[in-house]
């Protein structure tokens, strides 16, 4: 089975990695500034991925069929 690519929103990610950037950066600050410790940092991190961006990760590839599903 052969695929030629995946197609990608270049508009969707640009606005997507503007705001995924500052949403770390923000943290970063927190932590750069002594407000978090690095337990309460890394938590925030894991948090951004899991619950406010989760529409933008790939969860899962299905290849069982002739065409490919992104989940």
């Amino acid at each position: 089975m052969q695929f030629s690519g995946i197609y990608v929103d270049v508009d969707l990610w640009h606005r997507f990695m503007d705001t995924y950037s500052e949403s770390h950066i923000q943290i970063q600050n927190q932590y750069d500034c002594g407000n978090i410790n690095q337990e309460q940092f890394r938590s925030l991190q894991q948090e951004i991925t899991e619950n406010h961006f989760p529409d933008f990760f790939i969860q899962e590839i299905d290849c069982d069929t002739k065409l490919i599903s992104i989940v």
